[in-house]
């Protein structure tokens, strides 16, 4: 059973300082605490997660009019503090990679901590000036500033911070942690804008603009506390590059008949990514890092003991470990982008209906991977070849495939953390991630008391290899993502009389693509890797179709007043479509791991006056 429960106080207040000003504020603090959101049938009751989360935010917005000259200025906060505990009394957490069960303590209540800060101004200016320069315009300029802050932490756990880990019940390796951790990072955002939506003609309309900015990020000095797994230390200022963009945007509108029926649209727009503070986090050896070390039993309890693994992280149980230390900056590294190209074609079929025809292709390059300083991709030579045991994640059964699944190991002298040290960056040569997308549409404006809209798209995708993904022979291995997704829609709505609205939604889109996974073990550095067995696309989750329904009765009341109260039936054919299943081959290959949210039934009032 998971339980949850949301509480969202919201103050919002507006005052007219003169006909041509106005000032707005806005608060919300949001609470949410919910349990056993983890709990599955492989993950125990015991080992469920209670999270207590709390949201801040606050807003104050200027808004001026004069002549055709609009502007306005708004600033706000906002904070996310999120707590995980655990519920098994600290109980050590153990986890069976074979059969994919978890028991004791949560792996992350009692461990992790969200702290997330973002301070966000912004301003805006418009003039329209009419008869200028070639035909009419409307002038728009503004700017960005954003400061976020933190990251997120780990606690000391009762149980211990660490996980057992077993296969088909058999010790094999302990994962730990490197609490307690309250790392700072912290990012920078900047940028300006101008734009002209400039009419040459009654028929052709160009809008032409760019905008510039800068996007520096970094982890301030900074100590932490000695772990049972790490020592005490400090660290110095860690600056990433700063970088600096001008993205470019042109698009054109042509009324091709002159008789406002049909219209071509086209034009292009370069984006440039903004830095995430994941990303600086890498960087922050006070993260959170997960280590793996071999787990020798020696009194055949299957508890772990101190003595029964050697933790010095260049010794020789010391399998691999991700996050905190293992990155640093690129001094050079480029920055993310994406170039968009659009066009389309809308006709006027008849008065209020039309149609719609678009076009979208989006080229994203610089896709940033990452890449081993110490141990390059050439030295993982060691070929490590199993076969393939078919769904059942048993060899020599009927679903065998008869094909066999290769991983490459690295030799001994590149073992250890000191060899763990990575870089986020571009590679060279690397290939571009493509998306082309064609959408038809159609619309009923609303007249009659009615409307409507349909459409659908799909969208071809080509992922050579995940984002993020570390440059070796095993981060492709059936990585390749060619497949297709698609979406269609269909709403509408009826005015009933005595003012009752009624309206529908209907979606029906594809399930995530996927691929069925092994886990492969016989490595000496690297004892076990979990690939995938088949193409991207061969493992797919079904379509999900839903259905929203709602209904709302609206009141005036004396002096402008209006109260208007809905009802709102979200899955109302109470669907119950798999969302997420195991892939990894097994006695619980395709096991249901979340389904579609029931029918939920919402009522709601608002008061205008």
């Amino acid at each position: 059973m998971h339980t949850q429960g949301q509480k969202v106080p919201t103050e919002k207040g507006t005052y007219q300082l003169s006909p041509g000003n106005r000032i707005v504020g806005f608060y919300q603090k949001g609470i949410k605490d919910e349990e056993a959101n983890n709990v599955t049938t492989l993950i125990s009751w015991e080992a469920r997660t209670q999270g207590h989360i709390t949201t801040h935010t606050t807003k104050g917005e200027w808004q001026g009019v004069k002549g055709s000259m609009v502007a306005s200025v708004q600033t706000g906060h906002w904070y996310y503090n999120a707590d995980y505990f655990a519920h098994a009394g600290g109980k050590v957490a153990s986890e069976d990679l074979d059969l994919l069960t978890q028991t004791g303590d949560s792996q992350q209540g009692d461990r992790q901590f969200f702290r997330n800060k973002r301070w966000h101004t912004n301003g805006t200016f418009s003039l329209y000036k009419s008869d200028l320069f070639m035909g009419n315009h409307e002038f728009k300029s503004g700017f960005d500033y954003m400061a976020e802050c933190c990251g997120i932490g780990g606690k000391v756990r009762r149980a211990g911070d660490y996980v057992q880990l077993f296969r088909t019940g058999v010790p094999f390796q302990l994962r730990t942690w490197n609490s307690p951790i309250s790392p700072v990072s912290k990012g920078r955002y900047f940028a300006m804008y101008v734009a002209d939506n400039w009419g040459l003609s009654r028929r052709l309309t160009m809008n032409i603009g760019a905008r510039y900015a800068r996007n520096p990020g970094f982890v301030p000095a900074q100590c932490r506390e000695a772990g049972v797994f790490a020592p005490a230390s400090c660290i110095d200022r860690i600056d990433f590059k700063a970088w600096n963009s001008i993205a470019p945007r042109v698009s054109a509108a042509y009324d091709v008949s002159g008789r406002g029926r049909t219209v071509l649209k086209g034009g292009w727009g370069r984006y440039d990514h903004q830095r995430k503070m994941d990303r600086v986090a890498d960087a922050n050896p006070y993260s959170i890092v997960t280590s793996i070390y071999t787990w020798h039993d020696l009194n055949g309890d299957k508890v772990y003991q101190p003595g029964e693994v050697n933790i010095d992280p260049n010794g020789g149980d010391f399998v691999s470990s991700s996050g905190g230390t293992t990155g640093v900056p690129d001094p050079n590294e480029p920055q993310p982008k994406e170039d968009q190209y659009f066009a389309s074609f809308e006709h006027e079929l008849m008065a209020n209906f039309s149609v719609r025809v678009t076009g979208v292709y989006a080229n994203f390059f610089n896709v940033q991977r990452r890449v081993r300083l110490l141990r390059p991709a050439d030295v993982y030579n060691i070929p490590i070849t199993r076969p393939d045991p078919g769904p059942d994640g048993r060899v020599g059964t009927a679903d065998d495939p008869g094909v066999s699944l290769t991983y490459y190991d690295y030799p001994a002298q590149y073992a250890g953390t000191r060899y763990e040290l990575n870089m986020l960056t571009t590679p060279a040569g690397e290939e571009n991630e493509t998306f082309k997308t064609i959408e038809v549409a159609a619309t009923k404006r609303l007249s009659n008391r009615w409307h409507f809209l349909a459409s659908y798209s799909a969208t071809k995708k080509h992922i050579p290899v995940a984002e993020n993904a570390f440059v070796d022979p095993n981060s492709v291995i059936n990585t390749v993502d060619n497949t297709w997704e698609w979406i269609g829609r269909i709403s509408g709505a009826y005015i009933l009389p005595y003012q009752v609205t009624v309206s529908a939604n209907m979606e029906n889109r594809s399930g995530d693509k996927g691929a069925r996974t092994v886990l492969l073990s016989g490595g000496t550095r690297i004892p076990t890797m979990v690939v995938n067995a088949t193409a991207i696309g061969t493992l797919n989750l079904p379509a999900i179709r839903s259905l929203d329904l709602r209904a709302e009765k609206a009141f005036r009341l004396n002096k402008g007043q209006r109260l208007t109260a809905r009802v709102n039936m979200y899955n109302s054919i109470n669907a119950n479509t798999i969302t997420s299943w195991t892939s990894r081959s097994g006695t619980a290959f395709k096991r249901a791991s979340a389904i579609l949210p029931a029918r939920i039934v919402e009522l709601s009032a608002s008061y205008a006056f």
